[in-house]
């Protein structure tokens, strides 16, 4: 039996990651959100253009966090 997860789009700069928008009950509402999450970053911080966009997941737990530009993507994400 496979355990609940979380799905995030997710960012990353170097040996840095950021979870960008999340989480979400499934991977395709990840996916989603990828392209309009990109769009947004770079809006904030050019240098966006040249990271690594996708997603990625995590065991579901209370703790885990939300994405930081969800307020600005309007992601619907998963009730906690």
């Amino acid at each position: 039996m496979s355990k609940a997860r979380d799905y995030y789009v997710s960012m990353v700069r170097d040996s840095r990651y950021a979870l960008m928008a999340g989480p979400f009950a499934t991977h395709a509402e990840a996916l989603q959100m990828v392209d309009p999450v990109k769009k947004e970053a770079s809006r904030h911080d050019p240098f966006c253009d040249f990271d690594a966009f996708g997603t990625c997941s995590m065991l579901r737990r209370s703790t885990n966090k939300d994405g930081w530009l969800n307020v600005w993507v309007g992601a619907k994400t998963r009730a906690a």
